[in-house]
């Protein structure tokens, strides 16, 4: 009997399960066909893989960066990830994980919406999600453990909506594994309880201080104790709100004034008009669900790193599930208020927007995917395949995730780049160890493209400087080329 009733349920959901299994088959072929075409070009797929890597042979030193996995963010997750790189213990693991929370996702959210909408619109509002450009880019980029954070998010309002308060405060405690951040998840949702009549003051205000205490703990304690700080690394990014984050929290609160010339600035204007796109009006017309990603939303409206105004990172998908949910309730709304006709139309013109929205990003799709246009890809596996295994090697960006499975691993754009060599630039950089960066004597390769993107825009900008630094790191460690092939060199000291 219980198998009769899994069958029939199988049967019931195989259109969403059809469509999320041929959602992994053909992001899996692009992502392999991105890593096979060395097309992750910044460094934290390779930081997440020396992570791992360490953790697995007992070190939480990362040498990408330079300081403690943990003095990074707590990402206490990775502990549940290392049994699945243990028995792959390759970049595409990390990508694959990120990969399978995004499906997960996107069926919890087509099980949210078919509840609320019934099966045709909540098949549209799925694919709409996968196709969502902020959740494409967070994808193609390169790997970080907040891309768990969706399915849990998914969780967390589906146990919230059904009064489920075990699995809710599972999924908040898993959640806040993640990251300390997405602690103000679980404190917002428990705000959004306390205006709600359907849910206990109790389990409300528990849900307030868990979320409070952990943020707490990780954010004041943690975080600050395995970098070696008094304070936490990233409050940098607010230093015209404090130096440390209760000082930044409260004046927040203490300082509108401030607040306000941040957060409405041309910038975020663009940001946001790309977050969400057609789905802006939609989503704010149901700002009950929209305040839940407010904290974060917040986050990066407030920072002054660029990358937290931009859908090309990883922080666009840890905000879309309360886009489409604000989005879902918006049309649930409108199908109580209208008729058929109306509503249908009404859905028609989302579609017509949110594929054109998604046409308009198809270069940039196809850049994120592979920026080379040289076809010179077995050239540069050759270069890598001519690093000895475990050997010390430092690299330009492109060959550092698949130089990662090694202890001594090291970015050619710290040379250069003023935030690891100017003592100025060091003390406002989140990965600031103190010291200017200086290769080890042990590391005895060098890979280096000196066509690389990275190293052309800062030479672009201060051409003296960065031929000065290069040129010193060249000539005084004595270093022999072995294997070269035009703007690409491979150097043994």
């Amino acid at each position: 009997m219980l198998f009769k009733g899994a069958l029939e349920m199988l049967k019931s959901q195989r259109i969403p399960l059809a469509i999320c299994a041929v959602t992994f088959l053909v992001w899996t072929t692009l992502l392999f066909y991105k890593y096979d075409h060395l097309g992750y070009y910044d460094w934290d797929l390779a930081f997440f893989t020396q992570a791992c890597w360490q953790l697995l042979h007992g070190s939480q030193y990362t040498s990408v960066t330079g300081i403690n996995y943990f003095g990074d963010h707590s990402y206490i997750i990775t502990f549940l990830t290392l049994p699945f790189f243990a028995l792959v213990p390759h970049p595409l693991t990390l990508v694959m994980l990120k990969l399978t929370a995004f499906i997960v996702a996107a069926y919890l959210f087509y099980k949210i919406a078919y509840e609320a909408l019934g099966e045709s619109t909540a098949l549209i509002l799925m694919v709409l999600y996968i196709l969502f450009p902020a959740n494409i880019f967070s994808i193609l980029y390169e790997y970080n453990p907040e891309s768990f954070a969706p399915p849990f998010l998914f969780w967390m309002f589906m146990a919230f909506q059904k009064k489920q308060w075990r699995s809710f405060f599972v999924a908040s405690v898993l959640l806040m594994l993640i990251k300390e951040n997405m602690c103000l998840f679980v404190c917002v949702f428990g705000l959004y309880g306390l205006f709600r009549k359907d849910c206990p003051p109790k389990i409300a205000w528990s849900s307030i201080f868990l979320g409070a205490a952990v943020f707490y703990a990780m954010s004041i304690v943690v975080v600050p104790y395995f970098r070696h700080l008094t304070y936490h690394p990233f409050v940098v990014r607010y230093a015209y709100l404090g130096h440390s984050v209760g000082e930044i929290i409260f004046n927040v609160f203490a300082q509108p004034q401030k607040i306000v010339h941040a957060v409405f600035t041309s910038l975020n204007g663009r940001y946001i008009q790309a977050l969400f796109g057609p789905l802006l009006l939609p989503a704010l017309i149901s700002w009950q669900i929209l305040f839940l990603a407010f904290p974060i939303l917040l986050q990066h409206l407030l920072s002054v790193e660029p990358p937290e105004h931009s859908i090309y990172y990883h922080y666009g998908e840890t905000i879309a599930p309360f886009i489409f949910l604000a989005v879902m309730c918006t049309l649930r709304s409108c199908r109580q208020r209208f008729s058929g006709k109306i509503f249908n139309m009404i859905l028609v013109l989302l579609i017509a927007l949110s594929l054109a929205n998604l046409y308009d990003y198809r270069y940039q799709f196809r850049s994120k995917l592979d920026y080379h246009f040289d076809h010179l890809d077995a050239m540069r596996w050759a270069f890598v395949d001519a690093v000895p295994p475990h050997e010390g090697v430092i690299a330009t960006f492109d060959y550092l995730s698949p130089l990662a499975l090694r202890d001594q691993l090291y970015a050619f754009h710290k040379v250069y780049d003023e935030s690891y060599q100017d003592p100025k630039a060091i003390e406002i950089s989140e990965l600031n160890t103190g010291k200017s960066f200086v290769l080890p004597d042990q590391v005895h390769y060098a890979l280096i493209d000196f066509e690389d993107p990275w190293l052309q825009n800062e030479y672009m900008l201060m051409p003296p400087v960065i031929s000065q630094r290069i040129q010193s790191f060249l000539v005084n460690s004595h270093w022999k080329i072995i294997k070269r092939y035009g703007s690409i060199v491979l150097m043994r000291r």
